[in-house]
């Protein structure tokens, strides 16, 4: 229950705390697809029977879900249970239009509901829309005030008591802050949820004049048709909310969190996670009034252009996926295992994807570590001539190969030695397999040149090991080993 920038990620915490209590090896499996579950729910929730008085037609509303689970440009967004929470977003958005089920079927919805509050602060904006439900819909009174309360003692508990000062705030120039939601809906909505943000970003002009002529133009499209379809006034209304959702998102996650937003937060294909609500309500407005314009041929057609576009915007983001790079996961996640069990956070930085993403580690070991001293004399020695506890450099390819058997899961090397050398320093590798080769994280196992000066240098592994070399520049070299231990986890040092 400790806040994050105003809000409690309540949902994913739950999903991490029942992983928790399995093994750390399956940990991506289960948040992969706990993120797919609830972001799968999320999207095709709007194609049930509740909705079609947004979008009449159940084929009309499987269109919306595709759409939005294929989004062009949502990024680091999908399969990603820390992003969870802006498909729940779009649930809760989608509960508050929708029209509600059976009277006690209601309130299961709404306990629900309450765990998506709990998880994605922009919930706050689907406030009013309760108010007006309770005042225009008898029969929704109770829950719908039931759910505006609870927004509001959110607001009132998470972030003015347990976040004070949370967010940046906003500076109060209204022209400017309508100026930058214009913009803002115009390119990362509009244009980048038709087109994707890879195109856009390459050919459309910057300036803020061809911004705010296209934002008007797209905007007449879709209101001249609405115009003249049937339920005129409905399909105004709706486009009313629908543009209100839209508006109030990009100012509560963009501009109350940043209130300059830089120039290229619209030209970019970064921070898609701030505009994939505001997409998603642009398309089920786009179906909105699709739905209704059939009668009008010049209308339809004009429709179905702008449905083949997000298609075209798929397919060419796909060249530009990233590729998820092999992290070694079972690695990391042995050593996860013996951090969990000595209660203490793991002391080394490890990859995620996407790349350069890290957990960070504690740069320190765990206190109940294991000192196990190797013998000095090592188990093979190349191109160097060495006498008792000095060697001097002899060929090409100088090494000294220590073994630790049997093989373990090791924390680090701890070496007390001198070097004296031409080169920079010393690599240390490892294997656990005699026959695999010897491996290592390029920059961060090495053993500094000392000179005539002693000293002791703590070497990461982090892995499983049974064998370590010591790989020593070409001539000249002299180097004297006084101790090397290997620290590992409790349970290991037998």
């Amino acid at each position: 229950m400790t806040p994050y920038h105003g809000y409690f990620l309540l949902a994913p915490r739950l999903i991490a705390g029942a992983a928790d209590l399995l093994p750390v090896l399956w940990a991506p499996w289960i948040y992969s697809l706990a993120a797919l579950i609830l972001s799968s729910i999320s999207i095709a929730w709007f194609a049930l029977p509740g909705f079609s008085h947004l979008v009449p037609g159940l084929r009309l509303r499987l269109l919306g879900c595709g759409l939005i689970a294929l989004m062009p440009g949502v990024g680091t967004i999908l399969l990603s249970l820390a992003n969870t929470q802006w498909y729940l977003m779009l649930w809760c958005g989608l509960v508050s239009l929708q029209r509600w089920p059976a009277r006690k079927s209601v309130w299961v919805l709404l306990t629900f509901y309450a765990l998506g509050i709990l998880t994605c602060p922009v919930t706050a904006i689907l406030a009013p829309l309760w108010l007006a439900r309770a005042l225009l819909v008898r029969r929704d009174r109770a829950p719908a005030l039931a759910a505006a309360g609870a927004h509001l003692a959110y607001v009132l508990i998470a972030v003015l008591l347990l976040s004070p000062g949370a967010g940046r705030g906003w500076t109060g120039d209204i022209p400017a802050m309508a100026l930058t939601l214009v913009k803002l809906m115009t390119t990362r909505v509009i244009l980048m949820g038709l087109a994707g943000p890879r195109l856009i970003t390459a050919v459309f002009p910057r300036g803020d004049a061809a911004v705010l002529i296209s934002g008007a133009a797209i905007v007449l499209v879709l209101l001249l048709p609405a115009w003249r379809a049937r339920a005129r006034a409905r399909v105004l209304i709706q486009a009313v909310v629908f543009l209100y959702l839209i508006l109030a998102s990009l100012a509560m996650l963009v501009l109350l969190r940043t209130p300059d937003p830089p120039p290229d937060l619209y030209f970019t294909v970064g921070a898609a996670r701030y505009f994939f609500f505001g997409t998603a309500m642009f398309y089920v407005l786009l179906l909105s009034v699709f739905a209704r314009i059939q009668d009008l041929g010049w209308a339809r057609r004009g429709a179905y252009v702008l449905a083949l576009l997000p298609a075209f915007a798929v397919v060419h983001n796909l060249f530009y996926v990233q590729p998820m790079a092999n992290t070694h996961w079972p690695r990391w996640a042995r050593g996860l295992e013996y951090a969990r069990k000595s209660h203490a956070r793991f002391p080394a930085d490890i990859p995620i994807n996407p790349r350069p993403w890290v957990i960070p580690g504690s740069g320190a070991l765990p206190p109940d570590t294991l000192a196990l001293p190797l013998p000095l004399r090592p188990m093979s020695v190349q191109d160097l001539e060495c006498e008792d506890d000095r060697c001097r450099c002899a060929g090409e390819g100088p090494a000294l190969v220590f073994a630790l058997d049997p093989p373990r899961y090791v924390y680090a090397l701890r070496v007390r030695y001198r070097l004296r050398t031409a080169g920079t320093a010393a690599q240390v590798s490892w294997r656990a397999d005699p026959q695999a080769e010897f491996q290592s994280d390029r920059g961060l196992q090495q053993l500094p040149a000392t000179g005539d000066e002693q000293a002791a240098q703590t070497v990461w592994v982090l892995d499983r090991a049974g064998q370590f070399r010591l790989a020593f520049p070409t001539p000249p070299c002299d180097f004297r080993l006084a101790e090397i231990v290997v620290l590992l986890p409790p349970g290991q040092g037998r």
